[in-house]
């Protein structure tokens, strides 16, 4: 069942979080995993953030005119 406050929020486009990059359907990203030299353990770092309409490098937090929000 949705509550009053929730309808009111959907006809509004009420979304939680920011307008950037990181949440645009538009941002990719390539997950690269590095080995520590110091350390057994292995980091996943987020590489290569780019826009795919311009193929321009980008921020995670900034953003353009042509924002869309990816589809959760």
């Amino acid at each position: 069942m949705t509550s009053k406050v929730q309808k009111i929020k959907d006809s509004q486009g009420y979304m939680i979080g920011a307008a950037c990059c990181k949440t645009c359907r538009h941002f990719t990203s390539d997950m690269v995993e590095r080995n520590l030299s110091w350390s057994a353990r292995s980091i996943t770092e987020e590489k290569n953030k780019r826009c795919s309409i311009g193929d321009f490098a980008v921020q995670s937090t900034g953003h353009c005119r042509l924002f869309e929000r990816a589809k959760a």
